[in-house]
């Protein structure tokens, strides 16, 4: 990798390593005057894992068919743990002897909760499932390709998550669908969007089995489920120790040791075993105080700006897969609010993924295109020939001069002399530019007579 690549990584992604590094500075600090040092440790550790996955991102995909490779491998992953979910929930047991937790070999209600044969808890594996579903739906709206294949995995996905039986991931689900139609209510596919989402909300309803039902309708139960009971004490612990440790926290991972402490006993809805705080944002809040949660917050907003800029920028396949990981890095947000680990893979994934859009954006962007005029007329299209262009729907003559086209966001821009002259809606896969000795400018009258000349 030259010098000049590694200026650009960090021009892209500039401020997520501003924050990244403040993040582990305070996760230090944190373990300092932790109760528990070695959890402080450990977490540090896992947070340095963290960092040098988005490391070898940033480094490693450097094209937009790097690109194409990474987002297609997280497709293909969802796949295989959504069937692996699917056949163990029939199974009613794990395909593979793997237990590292507990709650990994949990039921429900008669129902095996599967983890996608991972060596995750089923919440873990429903986000990393989720995460990979909402990349294969924008794609799948957005792309041309393996659309066939895209919506197999978009179909195994939302029935795996189902099956995990996953309160927080079948809500996140249905909120970036609302998300999707949203976005999307001025697109050309909408109506399209309107008619299959209708069709899916239906037969989910229908199919839905009533033991994955339960899981909803036993919220209003104490008895039934404590679940609800038992983490509102997770949360009434985690303010009073913010209220305690406003501004370091009481150290990285050590939520879990004040939680067991005898002064919370008498907490309401509080179990006999030590149990982490399921809510990622409180839990920085708790652990590493208003610094450590403000780095954290600036992360999340640092990335989410990467995205949008990548979305803006970006043209052909890089802005869908801009709009993917933007969707999919939303569902991760969301589902940090129900999450007990800091470290879900996806969720970390998906920040490098954001450097790594946005440098090829910027890499490919054309400013002359962004500076153009917005009342640039917009013509049919256009054929190039070894060295004449046949630009359709124009009134003017015949001309001969240097053409130029780029291509930027939904639009081709067609540029004589340096100056813009029409633009075209075509979503083109690259920036390209060209130079040819004529120019035919055709009307709609003759498109067919001089499209055959």
């Amino acid at each position: 990798m030259t010098v000049s690549e590694i200026q650009a990584i960090f021009r892209a992604g500039f401020p997520i390593f501003l924050f990244l590094s403040g993040l582990l500075l305070v996760f230090w600090y944190s373990s300092l005057s932790a109760m528990d040092a070695e959890l402080a440790h450990k977490d540090t550790n896992r947070l340095i894992t963290k960092l040098a996955l988005i490391a070898v991102l940033c480094v490693s995909v450097r094209s937009r068919s790097d690109l194409g490779i990474i987002i297609y491998t997280l497709i293909v992953s969802t796949a295989i743990s959504a069937g692996f979910t699917m056949i163990e929930y029939f199974r009613g047991s794990p395909v593979f002897d793997i237990q590292l937790h507990e709650e990994t070999l949990a039921t429900w209600d008669g129902v095996f909760r599967s983890s996608g044969a991972s060596k995750e808890v089923p919440p873990m594996a429903a986000s990393m499932m989720l995460a990979g579903v909402a990349i294969a739906a924008i794609l799948l709206v957005r792309s041309r390709q393996n659309r066939m294949f895209l919506a197999a995995v978009v179909l195994m996905g939302v029935a795996a998550i189902a099956m995990t039986v996953t309160r927080s991931a079948m809500m996140s689900c249905g909120v970036i669908l609302v998300c999707m139609l949203f976005y999307y209510r001025n697109d050309p596919v909408f109506p399209w969007l309107v008619r299959v989402t209708s069709v899916a909300v239906v037969l989910v309803a229908l199919a839905l089995p009533a033991n994955i039902v339960s899981k909803f309708t036993a919220v209003s139960s104490t008895t039934e489920d404590t679940t609800v009971a038992r983490r509102l004490a997770y949360q009434i612990i985690g303010f009073d120790l913010i209220r305690q440790h406003p501004l370091f926290g009481v150290g990285a991972g050590n939520y879990i040791v004040h939680y067991a402490q005898d002064s919370y006993r008498y907490t309401s809805g509080r179990g006999e075993e030590a149990r982490p705080l399921h809510n990622n944002y409180l839990q920085y809040a708790a652990e590493t105080g208003i610094v450590g949660f403000s780095a954290f917050m600036g992360l999340i907003f640092t990335t989410g700006l990467a995205l949008l800029s990548a979305v803006r920028r970006a043209s052909g396949s890089v802005r869908d897969y801009s709009e993917a990981i933007l969707f999919a890095y939303f569902a991760m947000l969301l589902q940090l609010l129900f999450l007990s680990s800091k470290f879900l893979v996806s969720f970390w994934v998906l920040i490098g993924l954001a450097i790594v859009v946005r440098r090829i954006a910027l890499r490919d962007f054309a400013p002359e295109c962004s500076e153009a005029d917005q009342d640039l007329p917009e013509i049919d299209g256009f054929d190039v020939t070894s060295d004449a262009l046949v630009i359709y729907n124009s009134e003017s003559s015949s001309t001969r001069k240097d053409l130029a086209i780029k291509t930027w966001g939904e639009h081709a821009f067609v540029f004589l002399n340096g100056l813009p002259l029409a633009k075209i809606r075509m979503g083109a896969d690259r920036s390209f530019g060209l130079n040819v000795r004529d120019i035919f400018i055709v009307t709609k009258r003759t498109v067919s007579k001089d499209a055959a000349k």
